[in-house]
């Protein structure tokens, strides 16, 4: 309950209605003052837009607030259309300058969430999409740690075996709404509408490794031992590319067997240590197989671009990956 709070209901619907509530509420004394509110609100809509994660209300949600957002502007614009545009008491300057230095820290952090969405001069790797037929959505994707859970294996040494995954993205099959499932406390694995969803290479290569035989826990159990679960690792050239938590006894390939891009390797599960069921992809260099997930990153790019968080892709049945 604790991380429902924290992860979802805090940043996809406290802290929302906090913000159209101030807008709804504030009584700005000048126009300044309205206008850096009303940036400040809009900003603060979008950068949780940008970086919430939405898998239980829908994609809808975030429109939803910005709608009311633009709503309340109007009407803030209209009590406030003949006040001046400055004060004159030290009070109300102080409260103007103190709304602008609060937009201004909420527009830096909306530009620094979708700077997370940018490759920048990091050494990517073009993937083919490994899923089809539906719509997919990024739950963790990018270079900030806003965006992307993962980034932070990339600094310090307690994370050294797992660095190769800092850049990974984790893939979930929603609805047409942008739901992972139809319920928002989903009480079996098959209620996920990412569980058994097939998985391909999205590259062409050889098998290193995989692993088969561990068990799809119920959410929220998890494996903290065995974190990546069932998986394949791929050699693509000079890269590996790693898909986990995978359904137990899925997969579909084996060590040293060749693979083409679209060639089915498993399904996705909820092996390993994942709080619901995911693909989790990654790149990296290549490196011994003895720690096969510490070596430097690669960041993944699909049809040309990076991917941040929600991001959202679709597949047309029978396309290629």
């Amino acid at each position: 309950m604790t991380a429902f709070l924290t992860d979802t209901l805090l940043p996809c619907v406290i802290a929302p209605l906090a913000l159209l509530a101030l807008l709804a509420f504030a009584k700005p004394a000048t126009r300044i003052e309205a206008v850096a509110l009303t940036l400040a609100v809009l900003a603060g809509l979008a950068t949780l837009a940008a970086s919430a994660l939405w898998l239980v209300f829908g994609l809808w949600l975030p429109l939803l607030y910005a709608l009311a957002a633009l709503v309340l502007a109007l009407r803030v614009g209209r009590r406030t259309r003949r006040a001046p545009w400055v004060g004159r008491a030290l009070g109300e300057r102080v409260r103007t300058f103190t709304t602008v230095a609060v937009t201004l820290a909420f527009v830096g952090v909306a530009a620094w969430s979708q700077q997370g969405r940018l490759a920048g001069d990091r050494p990517t790797l073009a993937l083919e999409f490994p899923l089809r037929d539906g719509t997919f959505l990024v739950a963790n994707g990018g270079t900030s740690t806003l965006l992307n859970a993962h980034v932070a294996t990339l600094e310090g040494e307690r994370f050294r075996a797992w660095r190769g995954q800092s850049y990974g993205y984790d893939l979930v099959r929603v609805d047409a709404l942008g739901r992972r499932s139809r319920t928002p406390w989903p009480r079996a694995l098959e209620d996920y509408a990412s569980f058994g969803t097939p998985v391909y290479a999205p590259c062409a290569g050889r098998v290193l490794e995989t692993v088969n035989d561990q068990p799809d826990r119920v959410p929220p159990a998890r494996d903290v031992e065995r974190l990546p679960g069932n998986f394949v690792l791929l050699e693509c050239g000079d890269a590996w590319v790693v898909l986990a938590h995978l359904r137990q006894g899925s997969v579909a390939v084996a060590p040293n067997a060749p693979v083409r891009i679209g060639d089915r390797l498993g399904e996705i599960g909820n092996s390993g240590n994942t709080s619901e069921p995911h693909l989790h992809l990654h790149a990296q260099r290549p490196g011994p197989l003895e720690s096969a997930f510490a070596a430097e990153p690669l960041l993944v790019t699909f049809d040309g671009r990076a991917l941040g968080r929600n991001a959202v892709l679709r597949r047309r049945p029978g396309a290629s990956p």
